[in-house]
């Protein structure tokens, strides 16, 4: 069960995400915000579990989580990067080896570009597959329609026999 609002006041100043800032990191400070960025992801994906549906999360963190933050005006976009991040370590891990972001919601946009990536190469491979598939088909078509035209004259010229 999620801690209630007091212990996870509590345990927002003990992560130091009371001192999480969303867009000026720096360079020094990046690794940790970073962990800060996933240990505030897994607690708002903790969270989740707890409601029905979309509306109710999101009133819940409007009225509870943002307000234990030192800065309360965290983008929904960070919001759900840090919950990707949190619940998808590997794919995190392969999107920050990927490429030069430095915040959370950067290395997201670069898991959704290489995603996007991948996705239009198994389009493609699919395509090629269903070419190939159909340039065998109309292989067999031509042969079947060669063979039916070779039998046709066959029979005409035995029906012109006398």
């Amino acid at each position: 069960m999620f801690p209630s609002d007091e212990q996870f006041g509590q345990w927002v100043d003990a992560s130091g995400l009371s001192q999480l800032g969303t867009h000026e990191i720096k360079r020094d400070d990046r690794a940790a915000a970073i962990e800060g960025w996933l240990a505030y992801g897994a607690a708002l994906n903790e969270g989740r579990g707890l409601f029905p549906g979309d509306r109710e999360f999101g009133e819940w963190v409007a009225e509870n989580v943002l307000g234990q933050l030192a800065q309360g005006d965290i983008e929904p976009k960070d919001q759900q990067a840090a919950m990707w991040a949190a619940a998808n370590q590997d794919d995190f891990d392969t999107a920050r080896a990927a490429g030069n972001a430095r915040t959370v919601r950067g290395i997201h946009a670069k898991w959704l570009e290489l995603d996007a990536e991948r996705k239009a190469a198994e389009d493609r491979e699919r395509a090629g597959v269903a070419r190939e598939r159909a340039e065998a088909e109309r292989a067999k078509v031509d042969l079947l329609q060669r063979n039916l035209d070779d039998l046709r004259r066959m029979l005409q010229t035995a029906q012109n026999l006398p």
